[in-house]
């Protein structure tokens, strides 16, 4: 599934993004993205965003949104969930290793 939106900030200190995570029946989760590894900072015009990730035949809930840190706003439009073939690549949250060079380097 992908979930897809126009996205405009405004003095957002931190960043902002989409998000998306799937729960399975059991309450186990079985796929979370939430953009923090291509934000959008500061303010910016819109711009189409997207999160795409694979949605399990016992999926109970797909939960999507917005955020936004750092103070700041964030607007979003036109959003929509469509169904994707397998041939469209799945959003992945980065490795420890990602998130360990950031807090070394918060500039990057």
């Amino acid at each position: 599934m992908r979930f897809s939106a126009q996205v405009r900030t405004e003095n957002i200190g931190d960043y902002s993004g989409l998000w998306m995570r799937v729960d399975l029946e059991n309450g186990e989760k079985s796929g979370f993205y939430n953009s923090q590894d291509k934000p959008i900072k500061g303010t910016a015009d819109w711009q189409l965003r997207s999160v795409t990730l694979d949605v399990e035949k016992n999926a109970e809930f797909i939960l999507f949104g917005v955020n936004g840190q750092g103070g700041g706003t964030v607007w979003i439009d036109d959003l929509k969930i469509e169904v994707v073939g397998n041939d469209v690549p799945v959003d992945k949250m980065p490795p420890r290793e990602y998130w360990r060079s950031l807090q070394a380097n918060p500039d990057l």
